[in-house]
């Protein structure tokens, strides 16, 4: 987990080993690897009273961006719209190489 924008006390930003390597805003990532060894960035805008453009730039870029639906667990294309983030909302992206 790591913080883009003010970075609380205590608390740390990006590092070599993190792959979103810039974010606008105040915002929380955490980088995960599933089982399968799928990657996923969690974005969250920790803004409470604005939204926020969800833009992440990796340090490798990824072939693919995909957004993991808050409903159904199902992947669907990220872009549009979708790339704004109210206050407090998150979005679970799954990246592929």
């Amino acid at each position: 987990m790591y913080h883009f924008g003010d970075v609380p006390a205590g608390c740390a930003g990006p590092d070599d080993e993190s792959l979103v390597a810039g974010l606008g805003g105040n915002m929380l990532v955490g980088d995960f690897t599933h089982e399968d060894g799928a990657r996923y960035v969690m974005v969250v805008n920790r803004d409470f009273a604005n939204s926020a453009v969800c833009s992440p730039q990796f340090r490798k870029s990824p072939a693919k961006v995909e957004k993991v639906s808050p409903y159904d667990g199902r992947l669907g294309a990220y872009g549009g719209e979708d790339v704004w983030l109210a206050p407090g909302q998150g979005v679970l992206l799954k990246l592929t190489w």
